[in-house]
Order: C-alpha cells, then sequence, then structure tokens
C-alpha cells in the first residue's frame, strides 16, 4: 500500500534524525573508550582558552596585566596537577614531611611555578600549537606538540594522569628536558647537603625576587 505523501516525508525525516542520533552515540562512545584522545581534547581546550586570552586586546591595555595573569593562572591550576608535580618534584624525601609541611610545599611550588612561567606564556602571542600524537605509557598519557614560532619551533610534552574522569598534567618536556626531573636533582641535592628548611627558604626567596622583578616591569 503507497503512503500518503506526508507520512512517507515524516518517516523519512525520522529515520534521518535518528541515524545523526546514533552517530552523535557512537561519536561519544568512542570518545570514551579511547582515553589518549580524551586526554589530548582535555589538553588543546586548556591550551586554546589560554591562548584567547593572550590575544584579547581588551586584556592587551595597560593596567590589566594583573587580570590577564589571574585568568591565565586559573586555567593552567584548572588542567596542571601542581601536587602530583610537587610529589615527583620532592621524590623520596616527600615522605618525610608532615600532612602540615606537604600542604605547605605544594602550595609555595605552585605559586613558584605558576610566577615563573606566566612571563614565558605571555610571550606566546602569534605562535600556534600543532598536536602531533598522544601515546598510551600504562596509565599515563604522553601528548607531543610544537609550538611553532616566528624564528624557532619547540617541541613541547605533556605527560598526563587521569583523576575523577579529568586528564592533567604532571610533567611537561621542553626539548627533551623534563621539568619536574629538573627540579628532583635541584630539590635532592639541598636536601641531602643542607636541608629541607634551607630549599624552602630558597624556594621563597626565589618567588619573592620573580615578583619583586614584575612589579619593577610594570609601568607607572
Amino acid at each position: 500500500m503507497i503512503q500518503p505523501e506526508g507520512e512517507s516525508m515524516s518517516r523519512q525525516a525520522i529515520r534521518t534524525v535518528g541515524f545523526f542520533l546514533v552517530c552523535i552515540w557512537l561519536a561519544g562512545v568512542a570518545s570514551a573508550s579511547d582515553p589518549a584522545a580524551e586526554a589530548m581534547n582535555q589538553l588543546k581546550t586548556s591550551v586554546d582558552r589560554v591562548l584567547e586570552v593572550l590575544n584579547e586586546k581588551e586584556l592587551a591595555k595597560p593596567g590589566l596585566e594583573a587580570e590577564r595573569r589571574k585568568r591565565i593562572t586559573e586555567i593552567i591550576k584548572s588542567r596542571f596537577d601542581f601536587e602530583e608535580m610537587a610529589k615527583r618534584a620532592m621524590s623520596r624525601h616527600w615522605k618525610d614531611q608532615t600532612p602540615g609541611q606537604a600542604s605547605s610545599f605544594v602550595d609555595l611550588f605552585t605559586e613558584l611555578l605558576s610566577a615563573s612561567y606566566i612571563g614565558k606564556i605571555e610571550a606566546y602571542t602569534d605562535e600556534k600549537v600543532l598536536y602531533h600524537e598522544a601515546v598510551k605509557r600504562g596509565r599515563f598519557i604522553w601528548i607531543k606538540t610544537t609550538i611553532m614560532g616566528k624564528d624557532v619551533n619547540v617541541p613541547v610534552e605533556y605527560r598526563m594522569l587521569s583523576k575523577d574522569d579529568q586528564w592533567f598534567v604532571y610533567d611537561v618536556v621542553i626539548e627533551e628536558v623534563s621539568l619536574v626531573s629538573t627540579y628532583r636533582d635541584q630539590f635532592n641535592q639541598i636536601i641531602s647537603q643542607q636541608s629541607y628548611d634551607a630549599l624552602v627558604k630558597k624556594l621563597r626567596n626565589k618567588l619573592d625576587e620573580i615578583e619583586s622583578l614584575e612589579k619593577a616591569e610594570q609601568p607607572a
């Protein structure tokens, strides 16, 4: 029996909508079953947000430096697991700290890293980021990228771990040099030759130095 034209078109529309819904569902299943793709997507989202802030003309105006840095810092803190980075940087010395010392050290380490690299991040405005591959290493994902600059290209690898269905950076490798490993060597040397308190004092002095330089560079 031939169906009326209107009814035929209605069924065709239903089939079309159903097809797209299935495609969307399958895409979600594929994403959920591919942790490497999901980690790269979350990292890219955060990097894109930082670039958006850097390229926002309103925030580039004099007097808005603090607001721009605040926004960038918030994005970074939402994607970087600074506690995990601190633990790895402290290595075997971490277990020697009291809960209070550990908490204070994470706060100090977070502020130092943020202050140390926020200025460098602000230098990237017209650069582009290429995402090459995300490799699964046990329960970790290592994502290889390249910052494409005007005069030089810089390879950067983000190493990520999963917590509560989110992927967080626990180490950054720039031109084959691990940030965490570099700090680990320095921290171990200071603690072994001097003390944990000496390390904390050096980190606080470094943070004060960076903040003083930033204030001096701000326009009057």
